[in-house]
């Protein structure tokens, strides 16, 4: 890791629990992705990152994500946000979208 780091210019820094659970709800909420919470340490990293903007505007970056969110899926029932419902219609679909 120190190698690759050093040859691509990059850094290795760390992030807090709390910090991964809520980069593991962003990719979720986002992106409608299920990631196991391991993943949500590179997604909180680039955020504390963007944060401190450390990334040249227009830049493009990558997470690479690989574990699958039925690796551990009591964690993300447990950090879910409650569920919301409406009437079965594409309407009130669409208005709950759209809040």
């Amino acid at each position: 890791a120190v190698a690759a780091r050093d040859e691509s210019g990059g850094l290795i820094d760390m992030v807090s629990d709390q910090e991964i659970l809520e980069g593991h709800r962003l990719v979720a909420a986002k992106e409608g992705v299920f990631v196991e919470p391991a993943c949500g340490a590179a997604v909180a990293g680039v955020v504390r990152l963007a944060q401190k903007n450390y990334f040249a505007k227009g830049s493009v970056v990558v997470a690479t994500l690989t574990g699958h969110g039925l690796k551990d899926p009591d964690t993300a029932i447990t950090n879910a946000p409650a569920p919301l419902s409406c009437e079965a219609t594409t309407d009130a679909v669409l208005r709950l979208i759209e809040k």
